[in-house]
């Protein structure tokens, strides 16, 4: 197999597996929070964890790739994964529960970390740009794909198996990074101590955070990135209880949310090449709206349907998300200065941590009603257009 064949390839799968990380076990909520005997609320606050962890290890899988090499980091970071999964087997109390989540978080942020790193590494250009298209491919697969087999799962044997399954997945990636990924680093950053080699880290890292425009795409880019969570965690209880859909049918549903962020994220490549970013991040906001607007007012003026008042507009956003979120990557990596490695470590552990936090925060919103998603669908699109929009570089 071509170098190209077994890098791209890889870097898809692991990408697949973060996001089924995050999302598999989306059907089993009603379930896992009958099991451990707590609040719906609570169950929804493990996927706050999971992402905090994801988020704050980038941190380290960033600058230590870079003085101890990709694939070695790539290989402890799923074997910690793996090893979170058989601990969220045997979780039998909610503390338990989060704490297996964590550690999957933990180790699972080097997919995010390094797989850009990675691309980055051995391609430029257009064939950067080719090879990239893979992590959006990964992204769609794992978000459509993954509540389905979780919901299989749960159907067949119980909720563990959602975790059983990850802990296989995370260690036949494992073997198949370990056989397939070459190591993309050409030169590492082993000629310093490590303590000058920290210092060095902390000092970068400060610089990039004290950058305007990072915080800009940031946190605009994150107010719209926040639909697909706001979906996953406010969907699955609402299905399920409220309107008395089986796990299998929200699992089938999450394949309807990852088919307009692949076709966004494709008409992207191209469209920004012509108008720039500004009218696209004003489109997508306009859709967000739009999405939230709709939602709102069939659910006051018609009888609820999963299909019209529910899944609909939600593609809609996350149609309009999958412009937004690409562009606002890529206007804080070209508009921020320093190292780019650490740049984007920075950039992808500040997005896991705040939206770890969005996510506590939309649990805690109520979820008995498609209307209170409506209205968080409408504040997302207003101030992700807020930030990005003003005197937005183009």
């Amino acid at each position: 197999m071509k170098e190209y064949n077994k890098i791209v390839w890889t870097v898809m799968w692991l990408t697949v597996f973060c996001q089924a990380a995050m999302t598999i076990y989306l059907p089993a909520y009603p379930l896992i929070a009958g099991s451990l005997h707590i609040n719906p609320d609570a169950v929804k606050t493990t996927l706050s964890v999971f992402l905090f962890g994801n988020g704050i290890s980038q941190l380290a899988y960033g600058p230590l790739s870079e003085r101890y090499g990709r694939k070695p980091l790539m290989l402890i970071g799923m074997a910690i994964f793996s090893a979170g999964c058989l601990l969220n087997t045997q979780a039998h109390t909610l503390f338990t529960f989060q704490m297996a989540r964590l550690i999957q978080g933990i180790g699972s942020g080097c997919t995010i970390a390094l797989c850009r790193a990675i691309l980055r590494d051995r391609f430029q250009m257009r064939e950067l740009a080719s090879a990239a298209s893979y992590l959006s491919m990964g992204f769609a697969i794992g978000l459509g794909f993954s509540p389905i087999i979780g919901a299989f799962l749960q159907n067949h044997f119980n909720w563990q198996a959602d975790f059983y399954f990850l802990s296989i997945f995370g260690l036949l990636l494992l073997v198949a990074t370990w056989y397939w990924l070459p190591e993309t680093l050409v030169k590492k950053e082993n000629d310093s101590t490590f303590n000058s080699f920290l210092m060095g880290t902390l000092r970068d890292y400060r610089m990039i955070i004290q950058d305007k425009l990072l915080w800009k795409f940031l946190v605009g880019g994150l107010f719209a990135y926040a639909v697909v969570i706001t979906y996953n965690t406010m969907s699955p209880f609402l299905i399920q209880n409220v309107l008395g859909y089986s796990a299998v049918t929200f699992g089938w549903m999450s394949t309807l949310i990852a088919i307009p962020y692949y076709f966004a994220a494709i008409t992207n490549r191209s469209l920004v090449l012509k108008i720039g970013s500004q009218p696209i991040f004003l489109g997508g906001n306009l859709v967000i709206l739009f999405s939230g607007i709709f939602m709102l007012v069939m659910t006051l003026y018609f009888p609820i349907s999963l299909a019209i008042t529910i899944m609909l507009p939600i593609m809609l956003a996350t149609f309009g998300q999958g412009f937004i979120w690409p562009n606002a990557i890529a206007g804080a990596m070209q508009h921020t200065h320093g190292q780019p490695g650490k740049t984007s470590a920075m950039f992808s552990s500040l997005q896991m941590t705040l939206i770890s936090v969005v996510t506590t925060i939309i649990a805690y919103i109520p979820d008995n009603s498609p209307l209170f998603m409506g209205l968080v669908l409408i504040g997302l699109g207003i101030l992700s257009g807020l930030i990005l929009l003003k005197n937005t570089p183009k």
